[in-house]
């Protein structure tokens, strides 16, 4: 669902409440919003990741720096699939 003007107005008024010296371009402040949106989201994203993770959707993987990606169920495992996970997508 996309948010109202008034919506995406009180997003920009919020970050600029968190951040008074904020300035930025057009294409910097769709950044503010799109980063307050992710922020907020994380904690049920978490959730939800955790939830698809024990049903066998998803499959949670450790890679070489020892950060931890996501890979969808359908996806292989071991040393080439981590290269394939390398880019995140």
């Amino acid at each position: 669902m996309r948010p109202t003007a008034d919506e995406l107005a009180e997003e920009i008024r919020r970050y600029c409440r968190l951040n008074p010296r904020a300035r930025d371009s057009l294409d910097g402040i769709a950044w503010w919003v799109a980063f307050q949106r992710m922020e907020e989201a994380r904690g049920e994203l978490q959730a939800v990741v955790d939830s698809l993770v024990s049903k066998g959707d998803l499959k949670r993987q450790e890679v070489s720096d020892g950060s931890v990606v996501f890979a969808c169920a359908t996806c292989g495992s071991g040393p080439e699939a981590e290269q394939e996970g390398a880019g995140y997508a």
